[in-house]
């Protein structure tokens, strides 16, 4: 019968929480394929069903978000590894020398495909750490106040004020280097 419960309990986190960790998934993952995403999100919740005492945790919510974070460090990890032993491939017919260096040339295509293929958004995100994507997500996706954002990460008001006002100097930072 316990492993009933253990069930609703876990559907219940699941519900409660899955939009979130999907979220903490795509903004700190290595990728934009859904299916990374997804199976990402899946892991987290596979070692939630895994963790018999997680029913008694005091901060459901901020194991969650420790165990995302690990989960993604993980897959970026792999992503690394095979990234470094797959060849760099790029298409020299396109590549016109008027003057320039090569690298120099590959670097401006990379950063101009890179901002066509981007929004403001995910240029932002992509330039934050790990923790302050984390609480970009909590304050503008989730819609969170410092007091809950402190409880969840364990820090104190003050800090996460802290964090808050670094975090917008740092985005209006990004958005004038654009």
């Amino acid at each position: 019968m316990a492993y009933v419960l253990d069930n609703v309990f876990i559907e219940k986190i699941y519900e409660e929480y899955y939009g979130l960790v999907k979220l903490i998934v795509k903004n700190s993952i290595h990728t934009s394929n859904s299916d990374d995403i997804t199976s990402c999100v899946q892991d987290v919740f596979v070692i939630a069903m895994q963790n018999t005492g997680l029913e008694n945790h005091p901060n459901i919510k901020g194991w969650l978000l420790l165990t995302t974070k690990n989960v993604v460090t993980k897959f970026n990890r792999q992503m690394v590894i095979q990234n470094k032993y797959c060849d760099f491939k790029t298409d020299y017919n396109t590549v016109v020398f008027e003057g320039k260096d090569f690298s120099d040339l590959l670097i401006e295509k990379i950063h101009s495909d890179r901002l066509k293929s981007l929004d403001i958004n995910q240029i932002i995100i992509e330039s934050l750490s790990r923790n302050e994507r984390d609480f970009y997500a909590l304050l503008h996706n989730e819609k969170l106040d410092i007091k809950e954002i402190s409880k969840i990460l364990n820090i104190s008001e003050g800090a996460a004020a802290t964090r808050r006002t670094r975090l917008k100097e740092k985005i209006k930072n990004i958005l004038k280097n654009l």
